[in-house]
């Protein structure tokens, strides 16, 4: 009796999840992303209005830091958001939410080399609208908080932001 309790649980619970998500505009899309990031861009729809996006590539940021007045700093990083998407018309959704930073900064000090981690989160908020074939495009903007560190240095602070254009193909429609 236990068993088939906890089957017919387990069955109801997927049941519903498959019943939340149709109405997903769609599952998985993949593409480029351009701005002051460059790279590969995949996006997932894990609920209605819930999305995880994951960018890989190379960021460059014009910071202000205290005590090294400006320096470019350019990174090798992979940058994860999770977004609330909320529908406003037939295919626009706007975006908001925020994520982590990754990453390896490989040339800073006016484009010196420099070796140096870098962690950082940010904000994000945007748009995005899917047309009627299976492409996505997506802008965004991303203020944050960035950090690097250096091996038996201090750690520098400064504002990391970005802003971002994605195009994406789109695997598989929701619902579909």
């Amino acid at each position: 009796m236990k068993r088939n309790t906890i089957f017919l649980t387990i069955f109801i619970m997927l049941m519903t999840m498959l019943n939340l998500n149709a109405q997903k505009p769609y599952n998985h899309s993949v593409g480029g992303i351009g701005g002051n990031f460059f790279g590969l861009t995949y996006k997932t729809y894990l609920l209605d209005d819930l999305a995880l996006g994951t960018d890989f590539g190379v960021k460059l940021v014009y910071t202000n830091g205290e005590g090294f007045g400006g320096s470019d700093i350019m990174t090798l990083e992979v940058n994860p958001n999770v977004m609330y998407a909320k529908k406003t018309k037939d295919n626009l959704h706007w975006l908001f939410g925020g994520g982590i930073s990754l990453g390896y900064n490989f040339l800073s000090e006016q484009f010196q080399p420099v070796t140096a981690g870098k962690f950082g989160f940010n904000a994000l908020a945007g748009i995005e609208y899917k047309f009627n074939i299976p492409l996505v495009l997506q802008a965004d903007i991303r203020p944050g908080y960035g950090m690097r560190f250096i091996a038996n240095q201090d750690t520098w602070h400064f504002f990391d932001w970005g802003v971002c254009v994605s195009v994406r193909y789109v695997f598989d429609v929701a619902g579909k």
